[in-house]
């Protein structure tokens, strides 16, 4: 391996942008296999919808506990062979659930799958941090927000094609995909193992660095670390709304409006491509408002009257609104995705380690993912959707202040008004 801190040429970084990003998306079809396929496994096993979110739960519990222990740990790693590994072990443990026979059985299978799956996002991170030039970071926090995107659109066009047929054939389908982006990764980490690396023209070689090459204290102040907690918040409530939306809808529109699975999973889909606009959404708003944390704050104020109209819908039973309602707020809740783990990480790359951070507010993310699995399916069996559709503008309505407070807090110190 070379072992120089230069970089990659301009057009090898455009390669590993690609790359990095359909692996990440490749990954997204391990983590969300279930969730696009919870309504037909449903009626395959005859479960309650909360003993189905619980199987969610145990793998984003899992998924955040290990981006916890990244956090501190991701310097070290090796992303050319970390990748691969977590892809072959979310590959085993996709397949492992056509087999698995009880809902308790899928619950430790997808709980392993939430360990293999933590290692994905700190590594893409660091690897791009590493080797790519200054110039290419904005194109690079782009490409990551479309990789969940394209892999959540992905997830839940495969899963159309196969839903009437059987579920099983998705989740096969998968298991291959994610493990021809390991071979993928291998053969792009072995070329830039070869490849001449040189100076950054724009930036010195060890500000490129994935490890810290400055202390941790002069980025992780104290105050610093207060006014990360507002973001921490808000990277709780968005991933609890963003999980519990997703893994959900298609019940939503079969239960309320009687859509069969298929065509359900199918309008899923095409609402998952729309998170593409969040991307762009994000670009656009970090150009034109000062400050992360407003940008979130109105992001979510937004969501919540999205989510107000989508109630009004859902009661008149007027299908095509209560659709295009919620492909609107999940262009808000990714652009608002965008920002926490590609935006903010990447914005600290001269101060410490990008992969370190990402994982964190990862972490942080899948906290609001694992309460979000239970708590939809939950409070749907108990009191029906339209009090899902209630809670999610609440608790839209609480991050968006919060976020907001945080903005006027950060504008106190010199640091966090340029990270955050």
């Amino acid at each position: 391996m070379n072992d120089s801190r230069g970089v990659i040429s301009e057009k090898f970084g455009r390669v590993l942008i690609i790359i990095c990003c359909l692996t990440y998306a490749s990954a997204y079809l391990g983590r969300l296999s279930y969730s696009a396929n919870i309504t037909a496994i449903a009626a395959d096993m005859g479960v309650t919808k909360d003993a189905l979110g619980l199987v969610g739960t145990y793998m984003f519990f899992a998924y955040g506990a290990g981006q916890l222990v990244h956090f501190f740990l991701a310097k070290y790693y090796n992303p050319k062979l970390a990748v691969p590994l977590a892809a072959v072990g979310t590959a085993v443990c996709n397949y492992l659930m056509t087999v698995a026979t009880d809902v308790s059985v899928m619950k430790i299978i997808w709980m392993i799958n939430g360990i293999c799956q933590s290692f994905f996002w700190c590594n893409v991170c660091n690897m791009q941090a590493r080797y790519l030039r200054r110039s290419q970071i904005a194109k690079c926090v782009m490409w990551l927000g479309f990789s969940y995107c394209f892999g959540t659109f992905a997830v839940y066009a495969i899963s159309a094609v196969f839903v009437g047929i059987n579920w099983r054939i998705s989740f096969y389908t998968y298991s291959a995909i994610i493990a021809a982006a390991a071979v993928a990764w291998v053969i792009m980490s072995v070329a830039i193992g070869r490849a001449k690396l040189t100076d950054d023209e724009t930036e010195p070689a060890s500000d490129i660095a994935a490890t810290d090459t400055v202390k941790p204290t002069k980025l992780y102040t104290g105050y610093f670390c207060r006014m990360l907690s507002f973001v921490a918040l808000v990277s709780v409530i968005m991933a609890f709304i963003r999980d519990g939306v997703i893994m959900w809808f298609p019940t939503m529109l079969k239960d309320k409006f009687g859509l069969a699975d298929g065509y359900a999973v199918t309008i899923t889909m095409a609402v998952a491509l729309m998170s593409t606009v969040g991307i762009y959404m994000a670009k656009a708003a970090s150009a034109r408002i000062h400050g992360y944390l407003r940008i979130m704050g109105l992001a979510l104020f937004s969501i919540s009257v999205a989510f107000a109209a989508g109630i009004l819908f859902y009661n008149l039973d007027i299908e095509i609104g209560f659709i295009v309602a919620f492909a609107v707020a999940v262009c808000f809740i990714y652009c608002i995705g965008n920002v926490i783990t590609g935006k903010i990480p990447f914005g600290v790359r001269k101060y410490g380690n990008v992969g370190g951070l990402s994982a964190m507010l990862d972490a942080f993310c899948y906290l609001g993912s694992s309460i979000a699995t239970y708590t939809f399916g939950a409070v749907a069996e108990k009191s029906g959707w339209t009090a899902v559709l209630i809670m999610i503008s609440v608790i839209s309505v609480i991050g968006g202040v919060s976020a907001l407070i945080g903005s006027r807090l950060v504008r106190r110190d010199s640091l966090t008004d340029e990270l955050l």
